[in-house]
Parts: C-alpha cells; structure tokens; sequence
C-alpha cells in the first residue's frame, strides 16, 4: 500500500468529503480527487458514496479504510504535511502549482519503518518574499479560493450565514485584494452557509453518514 494514498483515504473518511479533506492536507480538491478516483480504478470498486453534502464509505471502503490506519499505527508513522516554495521553470511559473504536492519524503517505493517519519511537502509556487500580491477570491469557490491562495501559510475558512450568496462562495477576504502582503502571515476568507446557520451543513453530513451505514448490507 502506498502510504500517501492510504493517508488521503483515511483524511477523507475522518472529514467526511474531499473539500475539508483537502484543506487539511494543504492540496487541491482537484488533485485529491484525482488520487481518490485513481486508486478506484485500480481497485475497480467505489470507496465512498457520494451525495450532494457528504462522502460516506461503502463496504469496500471501509475495508480499506479499516486496514490503511491499522497499518498507518502499526507501523508507528508520524506523517507531516508541510508548505514550500518551489524553483521557476524557466519561464516565470513554478515547476509544480501551488496547493499541489511538490515532494514525498522518503521517496515513494522506498521502505519506510516503524517509528519514522513522512512528509508530503506542497507547493507554494514561487518566492516573491514578502511582496506577493493578495489575489481577489471574493466570488469563487471555497475550493477554488484555497487553491488561489495556496502561497499563504495559514489560510483560516469563517462561515456566515448569507442567503443571498449560495452555500461555498466566498464573500469576504482579510486582506485587501491586489495588495501586497507576507504570504508567511495569516488570511482569512468569509464563506457563505447560504440561509443554514454556520456548522448546519456538517451536521447534515454527520446525519447523512449515519443513515448510510443503517442502509449498508451486511
């Protein structure tokens, strides 16, 4: 088993969907699909259901989800997600985007044991020191925003109830758009819960998991 994949299976179980997933591993929702969809195919099962507010884990699923943290704890990993720059290419972009994994430490195919560490290091894109320019994401995705931000350090997610903007887009941001600030300091984004109280929506996935697992065979 692949211990990347088996830590991006286990993160969207424990979170409930990719989106939150993603944000705790500091990648992409794009690129957590992608490894998610992958190691179905290679599988040729579904791990999760999916509905409009929540994942939930099917049989096979649980199967692996159940065996990728008894082996993540028998094997004593400590696995650490961390943010960095990356080198241009060349042509004034980085090598690898920002919000997407850049690096894994030890090396994938390498044999890791008990009691040592992993760390998958994401891109930040390039350094431009403490002069990058703050991008506008008022108006996008919670997910896109994330990923546009994804040269800043600590990035907080604040919801507020706004029935006139639909649930997950951003209405707020901390630091002015197309200013200049040090991507080391913290952001903040303020995003819609549409006409839910902040909070609903993950009680109803909570909910959603649960009547799941009522209906699942045997």
């Amino acid at each position: 088993m692949d211990v990347k994949q088996m830590l991006y299976m286990v993160t969207i179980a424990q979170e409930g969907g990719i989106s939150k997933a993603a944000a705790k591993l500091f990648i992409t929702q794009s690129a957590l699909d992608q490894q998610l969809l992958k190691l179905e195919h290679e599988l040729g099962t579904p791990l999760f259901y999916r509905s409009r507010s929540s994942f939930s884990l099917t049989e096979a699923g649980r199967v692996y989800v159940d065996y990728a943290q008894r082996m993540l704890e028998d094997m004593g990993l400590t696995v650490t997600v961390q943010k960095e720059y990356c080198e241009d290419d060349g042509s004034g972009n980085p090598v690898v985007s920002p919000g997407y994994v850049l690096a894994v430490s030890p090396e994938e195919g390498r044999t890791v044991n008990s009691g040592e560490s992993v760390t998958l290091t994401v891109s930040r894109g390039l350094d431009f020191a403490d002069g990058a320019q703050v991008p506008s994401v008022i108006g996008m995705s919670e997910d896109d925003a994330l990923t546009t931000l994804g040269k800043w350090i600590d990035i907080e997610v604040v919801e507020e109830q706004n029935a006139e903007v639909p649930a997950g887009e951003v209405i707020d941001q901390s630091i002015e758009a197309y200013s200049y600030a040090d991507p080391d300091e913290p952001i903040s984004i303020t995003v819609s819960s549409g006409d839910q109280e902040p909070g609903a929506a993950e009680e109803e996935t909570a909910q959603d998991v649960n009547d799941t697992e009522l209906e699942m065979p045997p």
